[in-house]
């Protein structure tokens, strides 16, 4: 009987390192195999590996990542095109005089100025040659200013003031008469002759 036994629980072991050969064996495992009298032999050596099985699904897109760091900057692109004008600027600060133009055409003569002061009396002139017998007209220009003019065809022969100054006789030019000319604000008088 003995015998049979031996048997019958080397048969067991048997069958049971066919089936886990490759799987080390468990705490139930073994509870179980002493509770049958069986004994546990040890895992065979690790077969080899078998060929790599067919990619899975893609997983679920990954919460994006940190910023990166800022890249060179690139060339400068083509010039765009021109835009409208924009308002117009302040006034800029004068510039500097210019040279002087040409000098412009003369303009017509303005009016005729204010009589100047009569000038001083002249020298005498030379003697002229004796005359001929003649009447001489004598005329008393008596003027209420100070200056008394003969006309341009008469002499002055004499002359004086009303107040008793002294008069100033001035010699007229060519085709101005002689005049009597007071320096106060007297009357002059003028005493003229012509032939």
């Amino acid at each position: 009987m003995k015998a049979i036994a031996k048997l019958l629980a080397a048969g067991a072991l048997a069958a049971s390192s066919l089936v886990s050969s490759h799987v080390p064996a468990s705490a139930a495992d073994v509870r179980a195999a002493a509770a049958t009298k069986h004994v546990i032999l040890p895992a065979g050596p690790r077969g080899p590996q078998g060929p790599e099985g067919a990619a899975g699904p893609p997983g679920p897109e990954g919460p994006p990542g940190k910023d990166g760091v800022v890249g060179a900057v690139g060339p400068a692109g083509p010039a765009g095109a021109a835009g409208p004008d924009g308002p117009p600027g302040k006034d800029g600060v004068v510039g500097a005089v210019g040279p002087a133009g040409p000098a412009g055409a003369a303009g017509p003569d303005g009016p005729p100025g204010k009589d100047g002061t009569i000038g001083p009396v002249g020298p005498a002139g030379p003697e002229g040659r004796p005359g001929k017998d003649a009447t001489l007209l004598l005329r008393k220009v008596a003027s209420d200013s100070s200056d008394a003019s003969c006309a341009a065809n008469e002499l002055l022969i004499s002359g004086w003031c009303a107040n008793g100054a002294n008069a100033t006789m001035i010699s007229g030019q060519a085709g101005s008469g002689d005049a009597v000319h007071c320096g106060s604000s007297a009357a002059a008088v003028a005493i003229c002759a012509r032939q």
